[in-house]
């Protein structure tokens, strides 16, 4: 999804613990959160935890424009880092906007 939130703008959010990382060649960040469940069971506290990655749009402005990927397992399990990267590596050359790396 394109995303209001820049590259730099999760690294400057140290509540999330954001890491530096680099997809395609773009500046990017990974960082964990937990999704909110539309219909929450009547005991749960919060929704499934995900691994999200904030790719910025042009390698050149990881304080501008950026995609952001959300991903969790129903069964609960954090997805690895590699597997996110991979998939933002076969989503984002596909979406209007991206702007490959030299």
């Amino acid at each position: 999804m394109d995303s209001n939130t820049s590259v730099d703008d999760m690294i400057g959010m140290p509540q999330f613990f954001a890491k530096p990382a680099t997809v395609l060649g773009h500046p990017a960040v990974t960082y964990s959160s937990n999704a909110m469940p539309l219909i929450p069971a009547p005991d749960a506290k919060v929704g499934p935890a995900t691994r999200n990655l904030v790719v910025a749009q042009d390698p050149k402005a990881p304080g501008g424009r950026a995609y952001e990927f959300a991903v969790f397992h129903q069964d609960g399990h954090s997805l690895d880092d590699a597997t996110l990267n991979r998939l933002a590596e076969t989503i984002l050359p596909t979406l209007p906007g991206w702007i490959p790396a030299p």
